[in-house]
């Protein structure tokens, strides 16, 4: 006879729950008495945040090389109270999308790298040929639970595309000489 014994309440608040599994087994041999107390984190993750982060403002000169700018991973509220330590394990993996202010697509002078190359940093690159780009421009980056799209945040940025600029330093003015020949 297998007896075991496990309680999870359907109305469980988050938290970690410390589960004990208990089996008996009794026969005409042997009786084995076995007990293991697990670690479980429940959550609910359709209630859960990210934790803010700032980006930029950007700035860029039109007609250079790409500027990157990195930033890290978004942190849900929900792995920084229940999780391991990492910030970002529970509930899943992150989507981003970057639009203009206003929702729209993004023009051309802007796309973020998520892959895996970079560990839990994503990269933003901003590059244009487009004297057209020239101004300040408005971007949202969405982050949001891939499992679960209803959790959202927005952090609203501005790039901003100027013209090549020129320097130079003013020409110290040359006085009037007098030379005697003779």
């Amino acid at each position: 006879m297998v007896n075991t014994d496990a309680v999870i309440s359907r109305s469980a608040q988050d938290g970690i729950y410390d589960i004990q599994l208990s089996a008996l087994l009794d026969d005409p041999f042997m009786t084995l008495n076995n007990a293991n107390i697990f670690d479980i984190a429940i959550v609910d993750c359709l209630a859960d945040s990210f934790v803010p982060q700032t980006i930029g403002p950007i700035s860029y000169i039109v007609r250079t090389t790409a500027l990157t700018e990195t930033f890290p991973e978004y942190e849900n509220q929900k792995s920084i109270d229940y999780g391991d330590g990492t910030n970002i394990e529970l509930c899943g993996e992150r989507t981003y999308a970057l639009s203009d202010g206003a929702g729209g697509s993004v023009a051309h002078f802007i796309t973020i790298d998520v892959s895996a190359g970079h560990g839990n940093d994503k990269v933003l690159s901003v590059q244009t040929n487009d004297d057209n780009m020239v101004g300040t421009h408005t971007v949202t980056l969405t982050v949001s639970l891939t499992d679960y799209g209803a959790v959202t945040y927005d952090e609203t940025f501005d790039v901003v595309i100027d013209t090549c600029l020129i320097s130079y330093t003013e020409a110290t003015p040359l006085s009037a000489f007098t030379y005697n020949v003779g």
